[in-house]
């Protein structure tokens, strides 16, 4: 099983979001883009694990969530990771960032603790919109028409998600849910 720990998003902010990748996909000659069922925001990816080991994820992402309140975050601005001459486009998040970290460390500790291979890059708060994208703008231009208003949203439970084809559609199937 492919797995990873995520917020989900409410139907205001996705659509806020499709409307990012609706524009973005006007300006790029190629990508992939995320379905709006798929839009989250990536807490810790986990990768492989095999089936008898989600309860004892199940366990870590409830003590982790247990020391957690809920927290506004914000849509700021889109951005992109490089790589060669495609582009990862994502949109930034601004506010409870801080509230986000601390739960990622308590995660990825306690994922660490019991032995899970985890990304040991630090947590950069973004919500993925497009993979494997190139421009047939520059990207300054392409980041200013995929602008949208935003407005604070709470984040309050958090979710161990399988990745899994189905029918070759990514689709990501909750397993687990915390709130707090």
């Amino acid at each position: 099983m492919r797995l990873f720990i995520a917020h989900g998003l409410s139907a205001p902010v996705k659509t806020q979001l499709v409307h990012a990748i609706n524009r973005l996909k006007k300006m790029a000659d190629k990508g992939s883009f995320v379905r709006a069922e798929n839009l989250h925001l990536t807490v810790q990816f986990i990768g492989e694990t095999p089936a008898d080991r989600v309860p004892e994820i199940a366990d870590i992402l409830d003590r982790a969530a247990a020391g957690t309140n809920p927290y506004a975050l914000e849509l700021t601005a889109p951005g992109r990771f490089l790589k060669g001459r495609e582009s990862i486009v994502w949109y930034g998040l601004a506010g409870g960032t801080g509230s986000l970290s601390a739960l990622h460390r308590r995660l990825s500790g306690g994922l660490n603790e019991a032995g899970f291979i985890r990304d040991t890059r630090p947590l950069k708060p973004h919500i993925t919109l497009a993979r494997r994208v190139r421009l047939n703008i520059p990207w300054e231009q392409a980041a200013e028409k995929m602008a949208v208003k935003s407005a604070p949203f709470t984040v309050s439970d958090i979710t161990l998600f399988e990745s899994r084809r189905i029918n070759g559609v990514l689709t990501y199937i909750p397993i687990h849910t915390r709130s707090f």
